[in-house]
């Protein structure tokens, strides 16, 4: 059950047993599956405390691409009915082809991003965020404020005020973030050669099939998000 300021968001994630899946937990800092962190020699020799404080926005979500951003479930929803919902939604769903990814900067942030993404992937992303919005509880003013603080578009702005994330629809951008905001360009430019270099390293070709919805819950405002559960899409690779 969650508590009162708990959340859920639906994903996409690697499976605990991929390399990706390693790697992008190791470099966040936190494993979202096993609950535990995850020690990591920080790259550029940065100190702990450094690389801990750049990785503090993704770990507390953990590794994943957003699909059906953090929301509070309406009152008279429970987790289990959302599951059941995503479930259902699974069984009726195709897997994606897989693709393959590299670190890039969005922003002021590190991610790792498609190279060549299934010209489905947007479509899907926008089938997940409209059905599953009937759960979502509206936006808190504060929530809404703090949204606004960002300095959104119009367009942004009423993907907000509708569906309660700015990023959706033709806003979406399919990405697993590595990092917080690294203001120092300079840094940020390294850091992505450095991240680079160690995800291939580290995961050789491997590739990431869109293959399941993983249900990530927050029990409370203050806690890190941990997998609820894996919904397998029935369909076949396409």
């Amino acid at each position: 059950m969650l508590g009162a300021h708990g959340r859920v968001a639906i994903y996409a994630a690697p499976r605990p047993d991929d390399p990706l899946w390693t790697f992008g937990s190791a470099v966040i800092g936190y494993d979202a599956a096993s609950g535990e962190a995850v020690p990591r020699t920080p790259p550029l020799g940065l100190t702990h405390e450094c690389w801990a404080a750049l990785t503090a926005d993704p770990r507390r979500y953990g590794f994943h691409a957003t699909l059906k951003a953090p929301f509070r479930l309406r009152d008279r929803f429970g987790i289990g009915r959302l599951s059941e919902a995503v479930r259902l939604f699974s069984d009726g769903a195709q897997a994606l082809a897989p693709f393959a990814l590299d670190v890039r900067a969005i922003g002021e942030f590190l991610a790792l991003v498609p190279t060549s993404a299934p010209g489905e992937l947007h479509s899907f992303a926008a089938s997940v965020v409209t059905s599953f919005d009937p759960f979502r509880a509206p936006l808190s003013a504060g929530e809404r404020q703090r949204r606004l603080a960002a300095g959104l578009s119009e367009q942004q702005i009423g993907n907000l005020d509708q569906w309660g994330y700015p990023y959706v629809l033709d806003e979406f951008r399919f990405h697993m973030s590595l990092t917080g905001k690294i203001c120092d360009e300079t840094l940020r430019s390294e850091l992505k050669d450095a991240l680079a270099e160690s995800f291939h390293y580290e995961t050789g070709t491997v590739e990431f099939t869109l293959e399941a919805l993983v249900l990530f819950v927050q029990h409370a405002s203050d806690a890190p998000f941990l997998i609820h559960g894996r919904h397998k899409l029935n369909g076949h690779l396409v």
